[in-house]
């Protein structure tokens, strides 16, 4: 009886040997189970192991918003734009006359005299000009559309020194008599000034053609340097 019941207990041990190596080595292999690796096992249910990476949704909104892209600066078209300065200027000259008296029986002298100076007994000769003079540039340009345009030079009031303009008495040789008059008017070219207030120095079209940039008319034009054109 005891060699029998020797051998029972052996038999019984290695079953339980077996049962539990088995167990062991599913709960040991990485994400295992009865089952099946990694995946749901007869019921179902997700197997214990490694977390998985939970599922994007369809249709789930990013976490930062997608912005609408810029607007294209080319598709802007500007019908008018007016661009210019506006310049003073002042001038101080001091003894341009280089001492010289302006007389012409005494040779002259390469600058007139002040009005101070020209009279030896007068006082306060200090032979010296103090002026200032203006100057409003605009430069228009009128699109016709992305390919053609027009552009333009406008001068107004040149160069012209402070102080008002007196009204003119019918040509240039009246000046001296027009300066003294009691009313004013804007300088008119052969009047009572020898240019006009508004003087138009540029006036041009640019259409951009399949073959390059074509321009026509009164436009700006670089000579210098030796070069028949300078383009900068």
């Amino acid at each position: 009886m005891s060699r029998h019941l020797t051998q029972a207990i052996t038999l019984a041990s290695a079953t339980l040997a077996l049962f539990f190596a088995g167990s062991a080595h599913a709960q040991m292999s990485p994400g295992g189970g009865a089952g099946g690796p990694m995946g749901p096992d007869a019921d179902g249910d997700k197997s214990d192991g490694v977390a998985e990476q939970a599922p994007k949704k369809l249709g789930a909104l990013p976490t930062t918003p997608i912005l609408p892209p810029p607007k294209e600066a080319s598709k802007e078209l500007r019908v008018f734009s007016l661009e210019g300065y506006f310049r003073l200027r002042t001038d101080w000259m001091k003894q341009f006359d280089l001492g010289f008296t302006d007389d012409e029986a005494l040779g002259g002298a390469p600058f007139p005299n002040p009005l101070a100076c020209r009279n030896p007994a007068a006082s306060g000769c200090q032979n010296s000009f103090g002026s200032a003079n203006t100057r409003l540039r605009l430069e228009p340009v009128v699109h016709l559309d992305e390919r053609a345009s027009v552009h333009m030079q406008v001068d107004v009031l040149d160069n012209l020194v402070l102080g008002s303009t007196r009204k003119g008495e019918g040509g240039v040789s009246q000046l001296p008599a027009g300066a003294f008059g009691d009313a004013t008017e804007p300088p008119l070219a052969g009047d009572n000034s020898a240019g006009d207030s508004m003087v138009v120095k540029r006036a041009w079209a640019e259409v951009d053609a399949p073959f390059g940039l074509l321009k026509f008319g009164r436009q700006p034009w670089h000579w210098g340097m030796g070069v028949v054109a300078n383009g900068g």
